[in-house]
C-alpha cells in the first residue's frame, strides 16, 4: 500500500462530491480481489484529471480499472478508465484511494474533462 505523498501534487482544484463509484478490476489483480470483482466505493472529491474515493477494498497502485461513476443529478453515468495511484488506510477498515482518469478507446474521458473543468 502506498500513502499519499507529504506534499499536494494536485494541479487543478477538485470538487467534494460524493458519488457512486463502481470499480471492475482489468489487470493486476491482488491476490485478494478476484478477477470478475466489482468493487462499489463514494468518492469524496472529482476533478477532470482524477478522483478520491473511499473504499472497504485495499487496491494496489498501478492498478488500472474501468470506473462507472454515476452522478446524484441524474446525468448520464461516466465509463472511464482510471489507474490507482495511491491507497491509504483509515480508520474502520476502509481506504481513501487516489485514481488518475485516463484517456482510453469508449471511455467517456473526453465528457468527463469537459464537465470538471
Amino acid at each position: 500500500m502506498s500513502n499519499k505523498p507529504e506534499q499536494e501534487q494536485r494541479q487543478e482544484n477538485r470538487l467534494a462530491s460524493a458519488e457512486p463509484v463502481h470499480i471492475q478490476i482489468l489487470r493486476q489483480v491482488p491476490t485478494s480481489v478476484a478477477t470478475t470483482a466489482v468493487l462499489h466505493a463514494n468518492t469524496h472529491d472529482i476533478s477532470s484529471s482524477g478522483f478520491n474515493a473511499l473504499s472497504n477494498v485495499e487496491l494496489t497502485p498501478g492498478l488500472l480499472l474501468d470506473v462507472l461513476i454515476e452522478l446524484r443529478d441524474g446525468s448520464q453515468p461516466y465509463l472511464l478508465t482510471a489507474e490507482v495511484r495511491w491507497c491509504q488506510a483509515r480508520e474502520g477498515g476502509n481506504y481513501s484511494v487516489g485514481f488518475v482518469v485516463m484517456a482510453a478507446q469508449g471511455s467517456d474521458f473526453q465528457a468527463w474533462q469537459t464537465r470538471f473543468r
